[in-house]
């Protein structure tokens, strides 16, 4: 069971339905109201009960092993207007913003690069739930949450705030818990990566290094490896690359849950790991993929360089063999 599902089931038990009003006012965003199981007290308040049990069960719905797979979408649209409309009846609530931005990370903006208006409403209402609940102890994966979002709509300004996500979440969590260090890791990770986006790579340099004390996690090395090289340190970057390259049974640069913004900024990865293999016709090939979809990207020059240097040693490498096919006989 994922956490999104945990959380869902969760708030269904501890929220209810309401009365007549409420399922009116439910009914008005298309949504079937169950019966109530609540006493009638404040219409108002009864009415937000309502809007919010009804957006519990539409997000429950969305999520369903049952529920076809082209109805979900449109089940987690309708939890989320659910969601916003509890938020309009009661403002100083927190919890539609939460639940929101939850059906909106499952469905919405879960896709490396979603569409910009759905990253800027999960944002807004992960802000609204910052502001509205100063000490809540789900803030630290809100800022997570909130940082990836922020990457992925991409631009300095919202690097910059993504920055101060991280930093915000490292502030709130016991670094020192062991049950705490892989976490502590992707987050100094991550914000390595949006410092080296935004061109300190002093600071990104230092945060991967930092990331490493708790783990020699692949992806971590091959970060480092990348912002050494930006930063004119080629040939410790790929010592670097290398030592987690060798480590590297398969490509981690590929595994589910890790993306690059923007599209294209993988094959600089790709061409550091091929290069610290000796692989240079490799190398040349993503150095080239990555020139040919960021040929203005503040990177480009020291790719360029590279890639001459790459040139000469791809050239007087053997191509791989291609494999024999299978000599099929005929019978006589």
């Amino acid at each position: 069971m994922s956490i999104f599902k945990t959380l869902l089931l969760a708030s269904a038990v501890v929220l209810g339905a309401s009365d007549v009003h409420a399922q009116q006012e439910a009914q008005g965003l298309g949504i079937e109201e169950k019966p109530s199981l609540w006493g009638a007290t404040d219409d108002k308040a009864e009415k937000f009960r309502a809007l919010m049990q009804a957006a519990d069960d539409l997000a429950l719905d969305s999520i369903q092993y049952d529920t076809p797979p082209q109805d979900r979408a449109g089940l987690a649209e309708k939890a989320m207007r659910a969601y916003e409309a509890a938020s309009e009846l009661n403002p100083e609530s927190p919890e539609p913003h939460f639940r929101a931005a939850m059906v909106s990370n499952q469905f919405a903006t879960e896709a490396n690069f979603p569409a910009p208006r759905a990253l800027d409403r999960a944002i807004a209402h992960l802000e609204a739930f910052e502001n509205l609940a100063a000490l809540d102890p789900r803030l630290p994966s809100v800022y997570f949450q909130r940082s990836i979002l922020r990457t992925k709509r991409d631009g300095k300004e919202n690097l910059e705030k993504g920055v101060a996500d991280y930093e915000s979440q490292l502030a709130l969590i016991d670094q020192s818990a062991i049950e705490a260090r892989v976490q502590t890791g992707i987050i100094l990770s991550n914000r390595a990566e949006l410092l080296m986006m935004l061109g300190r790579l002093e600071e990104s340099i230092a945060s991967y290094e930092q990331a490493l004390e708790f783990g020699d996690a692949i992806t971590h090395g091959y970060g480092l490896a990348v912002a050494l090289d930006r930063d004119g340190q080629g040939f410790r970057a790929r010592q670097v690359a290398r030592k987690f390259a060798l480590m590297d049974t398969g490509n981690a640069l590929g595994v589910n849950g890790t993306f690059y913004t923007p599209a294209g900024e993988v094959f600089y990865y790709e061409a550091i790991r091929a290069e610290s293999l000796a692989n240079y016709r490799l190398a040349e090939t993503a150095y080239r993929a990555f020139l040919q979809r960021l040929p203005n990207s503040q990177f480009a020059p020291q790719a360029r360089k590279n890639l001459e240097a790459v040139k000469p040693k791809a050239k007087s490498q053997p191509a791989p063999k291609r494999p024999r096919l299978p000599v099929i006989r005929r019978p006589f």
